[in-house]
């Protein structure tokens, strides 16, 4: 079986979904699926093709970008050299996923579709730009599709484009040998000096939809023991330093700005409690809640749809309202008050991870899509 990954960005580009897509190829390359991978060569210094673990990497170009989309036209003349069985679109960023449908139809090949997050624009006429997608190029790249992969029910269920779709839920998953319990949490404790604290720590982009600022605010009402760790780039970075200075938080606010995958599993390991504090729904699901349960950590998350659904709460951790602080501050001091409660969360967390979220798991779901796609044409 030669399965086609196609996505906008890919390494090494940083991201959910590249994580997702990097992930899920590794798995299905070691049960003995063939799989490529299609992307855009959104910088010109990167090869038009080249080979990573046995993985061949195919970039289509010359591309612009507009919204932090790369528009990569020359996807549909690029898909048709290359040898596959059924091509397995991830969206979004949304433009390429239409334009290799349309690639798909053109050799008569099949597709599947996962569907990781609605799209969402802050820009003027942003709600009303997307609209229109939706109704056009995106409702007929759905249409077409063989299968639809979500993640959770709840996103499916509460997404204007999917709600009355026919889905298969299928969510994302996390290397367990990697984040595990038994990383020595000592290593970043000492790096910065936080040997006597307690960490509550963030992990991701540093964006406006992740609703950092809510953690900066909160952390002027906990005890001067807790200090927030935030681990990730991104645009908002040297506004949220601005921020804690502007809240007095100098000594207790800590930014880990470029950290190498190798080094991830030690920030969590150094964690007391971790938050996902997203307020829209470009988080769909929350790959780094896998994350730190798989390390063995209580998790605290926003009460989204997607997001809601990786933790059973007051079993592995708990749930919050978004943008009620009170909420989030309350249900930290609850748990830093109530320390066998954060241990026994991160044991459940961490079963839990073992039993529904590792990529062995995930990829064989997936392969079932594959194998049903390729016996019913």
């Amino acid at each position: 079986m030669k399965i086609l990954q196609i996505l906008p960005y890919y390494y090494p580009h940083v991201g959910g979904v590249e994580n997702h897509v990097q992930g899920l190829t590794t798995e299905l390359m070691k049960k003995g699926v063939e799989v490529a991978i299609l992307t855009s060569r959104y910088k010109r210094d990167l090869p038009e093709h080249e080979i990573i673990n046995n993985v061949h990497i195919y970039r289509a170009g010359p591309s612009i970008t507009i919204f932090n989309t790369p528009i990569t036209l020359g996807l549909t003349s690029l898909i048709k050299t290359i040898d596959f069985d059924i091509a397995h679109i991830h969206y979004p960023p949304p433009v390429t996923s239409y334009i290799a449908s349309v690639g798909c139809k053109h050799i008569n090949k099949p597709y599947c579709l996962t569907y990781h997050c609605d799209l969402e624009l802050d820009v003027p006429a942003g709600d009303s730009i997307v609209k229109l997608y939706q109704e056009t190029f995106a409702y007929n790249t759905v249409r077409h599709a063989k299968e639809i992969i979500v993640h959770t029910k709840s996103y499916q269920e509460s997404s204007a484009l999917l709600w009355n779709v026919r889905s298969t839920i299928i969510p994302s998953a996390v290397d367990t040998a990697i984040f595990n319990p038994a990383v020595d949490k000592n290593i970043i404790k000492a790096k910065y000096s936080l040997m006597n604290k307690k960490i509550v720590l963030f992990v991701g982009r540093l964006v406006p939809h992740k609703g950092i600022d809510q953690l900066l605010y909160m952390l002027r009402s906990l005890d001067r023991d807790i200090v927030l760790l935030i681990v990730g780039n991104g645009p908002e970075l040297d506004r949220l330093k601005k921020l804690s200075v502007t809240l007095s938080l100098a000594g207790r606010v800590f930014f880990a700005e470029n950290i190498s995958n190798a080094e991830l599993p030690y920030y969590y390991a150094s964690a007391d409690l971790f938050i996902l504090p997203s307020i829209t729904r470009l988080e769909a699901f929350g790959m780094v809640t896998l994350e730190a349960m798989a390390s063995g950590k209580a998790v605290l998350v926003s009460d989204i749809p997607g997001v809601r659904e990786i933790v059973t709460d007051g079993k592995d951790g708990l749930l919050f309202q978004p943008f009620i602080l009170d909420d989030l501050i309350n249900k930290i001091k609850y748990l830093f008050d109530n320390p066998d409660l954060l241990e026994k969360f991160g044991r459940n967390g961490r079963k839990k991870v073992e039993t529904q979220f590792q990529w062995g798991i995930i990829a064989d779901s997936i392969i079932k899509v594959y194998n049903s796609i390729l016996e019913n044409g």
